[in-house]
């Protein structure tokens, strides 16, 4: 599931929101308490929301891809404008995969094509790839 994150120590998430066509499934202030069973009681250093860019699972990279460059070209212009605050200090695009080394596997590759770095960068987001061990899904 690729996800859209946007972060700033001074964003107001809740001002942008109101009027925005992305919709978010997460959005906290700086301050706000992190899950705690996650995090041990800290705290949010920045302001943020999240995004579901994409359903594909964790092992369809190629299907996350091809659902974010849709995301990209459908929220182009919401998105270059979210670039444009002062108050933005980061947006990614954050792809999780499995880590597929092990018994059968001894090294992973995986590719992100010209189309979607193109379209990111050109948005002023970064990419990230998270990548967990195989049962990370069950656990959470």
């Amino acid at each position: 599931m690729c996800v859209l994150r946007v972060t700033g120590s001074n964003f107001d998430v809740e001002a942008f929101l109101r009027t925005s066509g992305l919709h978010p499934y997460m959005a906290y202030k700086a301050g706000d308490p992190r899950a705690p069973f996650r995090s041990g009681g800290s705290v949010y250093s920045a302001s943020g929301f999240r995004v579901a860019v994409s359903d594909a699972g964790w092992s369809n990279l190629p299907g996350q891809v091809s659902d974010a460059c849709t995301f990209l070209e459908r929220h182009a212009d919401e998105l270059r404008a979210l670039a444009a605050l002062e108050t933005v200090e980061d947006m990614r695009l954050d792809f999780p995969v499995e880590l597929r080394i092990g018994q059968n596997v001894v090294a992973q590759f995986d590719y992100l094509p010209p189309e979607l770095i193109k379209a990111a960068g050109a948005l002023g987001m970064g990419i990230e790839l998270s990548t967990y061990p195989p049962r990370a899904r069950e656990r959470q």
